[in-house]
């Protein structure tokens, strides 16, 4: 699944009123089996738990996860240090649990980065 589907989904789902933390699971074919909000945060930033990123993952039997979070009220969607800073450290945790995260979307309503395109991954 690409990113440009993921973003498509997400957009309409995103209240971008504050930050929100998405989790997509997709199977072995790349189709999605789940796609959930699952932390909230303020306008700036958002707490997230990766024991509960990959408790999802593993509840749905998911092969891969995509993850996603919303920058409300700015026109950047330009990762921060943070936000490049977790997506290694879930990167490196999923590589071990064997549940891989093959990209993180920050997506702002009218456009998105996708650390997979831009060649993060």
């Amino acid at each position: 699944m690409d990113s440009q589907k993921i973003y498509e989904i997400l957009k309409p789902k995103v209240q971008f009123e504050r930050e929100e933390f998405w989790v997509v699971g997709l199977d072995l074919k790349k189709e999605i089996l789940f796609c959930e909000i699952l932390f909230l945060g303020t306008l700036r930033k958002c707490k997230i738990y990766p024991r509960e990123i990959f408790k999802l993952g593993f509840k749905f039997n998911a092969d891969q996860i995509v993850i996603a979070h919303s920058h409300p009220q700015t026109a950047n969607v330009y990762p921060s240090k943070d936000d490049i800073f977790i997506t290694r450290k879930l990167k490196s945790l999923g590589e071990s649990l064997d549940l891989e995260i093959t990209d993180h979307l920050i997506l702002n309503g009218k456009k998105y980065f996708s650390f997979y395109d831009e060649g993060f991954f």
